[in-house]
């Protein structure tokens, strides 16, 4: 490591070398603000007068231009794909709940019918069977209605 107190140039004096050290930077220093204030005039050129971003000047990827991660359209066909077919479940159960309910009602119109004839003093036991059925085909169609599918 050189010696501070020996100058490089021993015939100059202080004042000298601080005429060559200005000379040296003041044409850096003109370079620079050049180059900062170039810089400075592309990045405005970018944006219209409006504000809007230019997309031919645009070179770097945004957030708003760049393409979808794979990861996030996978999981996103995934959840449509998991969407429709809870659908298609729901719309089956739908259906079935809807038959079962037209059967109980039928089956509950038809034991009403046959009670009348029969008289409410005497109920025969194929009756109370077919009133057993209707409640335990209530009971389940009841279930159907509170199922969830996951």
């Amino acid at each position: 490591m050189p010696n501070p107190t020996i100058s490089p140039h021993p015939n100059r004096s202080n004042a000298t070398r601080i005429r060559h050290l200005r000379g040296f930077l003041s044409p850096l220093f003109v370079c620079t603000c050049v180059a900062l204030a170039a810089h400075a005039a592309a990045a405005q050129a970018s944006v219209a007068p409006g504000g809007a971003l230019i997309v031919s000047k645009a070179d770097l990827p945004t957030p708003i231009n760049q393409p979808p991660d794979a990861n996030v359209q996978m999981m996103k066909h995934q959840d449509q794909d998991d969407q429709k077919r809870f659908d298609a479940v729901n719309n089956l159960r739908r259906q079935r709940i809807t038959e079962e309910a037209s059967q109980l009602l039928t089956l509950a119109r038809d034991l009403q019918a046959r009670l009348d004839k029969v008289g409410k003093d005497q109920v025969p036991a194929a009756l109370i069977r077919d009133s057993e059925m209707i409640e335990l085909l209530a009971h389940d169609v009841q279930q159907k209605m509170v199922l969830t599918v996951q």
